[in-house]
């Protein structure tokens, strides 16, 4: 046996429930997790062998097992070790971690800035979700369960193998990710994790819990927080198109969100209309023209900020019910799976022919316009054929800056900058908000969505467009009101 000094440097644990064996240790959603001793050595070879695009990413990490039966037999009888989650009975992510046992480990309490040496326990973490499940956010629970639960299994009692005790003082767990993978960064820093080290590819995070509830550093780490390791073009930039500026949910989180991410997360609103005290003493704002609906607020905004390309943008309305902030990480996961562009609720396709005239257009210029017409001159190149798009709708979508840029910004063109027309007139009885030559708001409403639309599917490809839900303006985590009101036709789950 491998020692370090006169003590084994293997370990063994004792007995710990609930086991997840006979009972699930827990749920997310339609999904439960169990431990890996649920399921037969068939299953988790079916499941190994079902993983395509996934081995790109991840392999087995078979700790020195020859091979993965024996991996699978060993995990499998740990009480509180490897867990997969089923749905429908099959396995659909798998979450395994590694252990080193670091003997007489010099770290330095913040407190009292004494050193000292203990026994410490160290994890390293590795995880699978298939493809046709991600999104849901498995990664994310499963990682934070695993982590408390590695926690607790290290303070219970680690064994020799003869059976006597090794008191564990403090746990250290380790990750390491891409310099690119955002949605991974992000999710270490708001597990409470902190980088240590880094690469030309790759950064290193540590995750410190000691017995005791004091906060130490590692040797390996040089102070509290090491900013030079940080990228600081790692931003998140919200930008919300301000018009009712009345729903406390999106307003307080936001607000939140900002407060306790000032490093990676900013949130400008864009507004048409004068913003209220409250977003401006929570937020930084600017009132623009009110031309382009949404659309226009976005193409005003990323003009007037200035933006890195790696920013992760959010492009919102402010007529959302956010049912669940944890949107932010999928919509990551989702960008560093290869997607250009992720909408909310799936909106409808559509035939868009470029050529199409609207007899009366939205000022007197554009009668007789071709709808290719509104958008702008240098962009006009691109609406050269009528082509079936799939839209994503306004009220949410998420892009990096420099996707945004690729696509030349959003449509309209400046000249099509209009507001609504409020007052009684030959197309409307009455003094609700309309657009020349209809009722209502839906023409061009629709129109420049559609034109934005057009250009991600001609740029980026539909197969690089994707949504949170296959639902129209709902999903499990926000849902997009319609002219301020939830709608009959279209109810939030």
């Amino acid at each position: 046996m491998k020692t370090l000094g006169s003590t084994p440097a293997v370990v063994y644990w004792k007995p710990f429930k609930p086991d997840g064996i006979d009972e699930k240790l827990f749920s997310h959603g339609k999904y439960d997790f169990f431990s890996l001793g649920k399921v037969s050595y068939k299953q988790f070879r079916e499941f190994l062998d079902s993983l395509t695009e996934e081995n790109n990413t991840w392999k087995l990490d078979k700790q020195g097992h020859s091979n993965d039966y024996d991996w699978y037999r060993k995990m499998s009888v740990y009480s509180i070790g490897t867990f997969v989650t089923l749905y429908n009975d099959k396995i659909v992510a798998l979450y395994s971690a590694a252990y080193y046992m670091r003997y007489n480990c010099n770290i330095q309490w913040l407190e009292d800035k004494k050193k000292s040496s203990t026994n410490a326990l160290e994890w390293t973490y590795s995880y699978v979700v298939k493809k046709e499940h991600q999104q849901q956010g498995l990664g994310t629970k499963g990682l934070k369960t695993f982590i408390d639960l590695k926690t607790t299994q290290a303070f219970y009692g680690a064994l020799t193998k003869s059976g006597s005790s090794i008191r564990i003082d403090v746990v250290i767990h380790t990750a390491r990710t891409h310099l690119s993978n955002l949605g991974s960064r992000l999710l270490l820093k708001n597990l409470g994790f902190t980088p240590f080290e880094k690469t030309k590819k790759r950064i290193h995070y540590m995750l410190n819990v000691a017995r005791n509830g004091k906060i130490f550093f590692d040797t390996r780490q040089n102070k509290e927080y090491d900013e030079d390791l940080e990228d600081k073009e790692m931003k998140i930039q919200f930008i919300i198109c301000g018009w009712h500026m009345n729903r406390e949910n999106l307003i307080d989180g936001l607000y939140e969100l900002k407060e306790q991410n000032k490093d990676y997360i900013d949130v400008f609103w864009s507004c048409h209309r004068k913003p209220t005290e409250e977003i401006k003493d929570k937020f930084e704002c600017k009132e623009f023209f009110n031309g382009g609906e949404e659309c226009g607020a976005y193409d005003q905004a990323v003009e007037y900020l200035n933006l890195s390309d790696n920013t992760v943008c959010f492009f919102l309305h402010d007529d959302l019910i956010i049912k669940d902030f944890s949107f932010i990480n999928i919509c990551l996961e989702i960008l560093n799976e290869g997607y250009v562009v992720v909408g909310n609720g799936r909106d409808y396709t559509e035939n868009l022919d470029p050529f199409k005239k609207s007899e009366i257009g939205i000022t007197e210029e554009f009668d007789g316009a071709y709808f290719k017409d509104y958008v702008k001159e240098e962009n006009q190149y691109m609406f050269d054929k009528q082509m079936s798009i799939v839209k994503v709708r306004p009220s949410f979508i998420c892009m990096k800056y420099k996707d945004v840029k690729a696509m030349n910004g959003f449509e309209p063109r400046i000249e099509a900058y209009t507001p609504p027309l409020v007052k009684k007139d030959e197309w409307c009885e009455n003094d609700e908000p309309h657009y020349r030559g209809t009722k209502g708001l839906g023409s061009f409403g629709n129109l420049f969505p559609a034109l934005v639309s057009y250009k991600m599917n001609k740029v980026f490809g539909q197969e690089k467009i994707t949504y949170l839900s296959n639902n129209y303006v709902d999903s499990d985590y926000i849902y997009e009101c319609q002219r301020g009101d939830v709608s009959d036709m279209h109810p939030m789950s």
